[in-house]
């Protein structure tokens, strides 16, 4: 599935709205890309996405881990954050080329 997923057209979604000198580093890219792909597929909520991501090998290697992790990779929050940061625009661009590929 991974092979599927336009991931340089979604970088070009989220990079705009990242900031190197404003807060904390952020998570992996490629885990603030799958992990909302992982929730809405799965039908999850943003609470219950990151324990199936932390028991499911193949969640974590579509995420982008090289090998598993029992910690979890990131909290909740992400998700928060990252619609945050998006807006409506960048949320519906985002929308539009994930909807485009498939």
């Amino acid at each position: 599935m991974a092979d599927l997923v336009p991931w340089d057209d979604l970088a070009e979604v989220f990079l705009p709205s990242l900031d190197s000198n404003q807060g904390r580093p952020t998570v992996d890219l490629r885990i603030g890309l799958c992990a909302p792909l992982v929730k809405h597929l799965v039908n999850l909520t943003d609470e219950d996405t990151i324990p199936y991501i932390q028991e499911n090998i193949y969640a974590q290697c579509f995420v982008g881990l090289s090998s598993f992790q029992i910690e979890p990779i990131f909290v909740s929050s992400l998700f928060v954050e990252n619609r945050k940061r998006l807006g409506e625009k960048g949320a519906a661009k985002r929308n539009h080329v994930l909807i485009s590929q498939a």
